[in-house]
This record gives structure tokens, sequence and C-alpha cells, in this order.
């Protein structure tokens, strides 16, 4: 993965962590875990509302920008 800063190359472990995002009404969280787990979390900001996946993810970085399975 390629950043905007001088070209520094991140390596695929970097990803893992809590990755969270705000889209209209949603906040987004996105949670790359080791051995191909991730979970992905939908919560409503105006309640509390929420909506979890747990799912097997892989991340292919043959492909550029690199691709989440």
């Amino acid at each position: 993965m390629v950043t905007n800063n001088s070209l520094k190359i991140l390596s695929i472990e970097s990803l893992n962590g809590q990755w969270i995002g705000k889209h209209k009404n949603y906040e987004i969280i996105l949670a790359i875990k080791k051995n191909n787990k991730c979970s992905l979390e939908f919560r409503v900001t105006s309640s509390n509302e929420v909506e979890n996946f747990n799912v097997e993810c892989s991340i292919d970085n043959r492909k550029k920008p690199i691709r989440l399975l």
C-alpha cells in the first residue's frame, strides 16, 4: 500500500486494527484482525442501533490499490 507522503510502503500487517469512518447518519468500524478475521460494524449516530458482521477476509496485495476481499 502506498501513502501520499514520499511513497512510503506499508506492510499488510500494519493494516491490522480498527478503521473508523462516517457516512451520512452512520459510523462504520472495520476491524482487521490476524488469521483473516474481520468485523464490520454499522452504528446509527442518532440512536444506539448497531449492526455487526463477523467474517473471514483476505487482502490481495498483488493489485494496486490493495483489495480487501
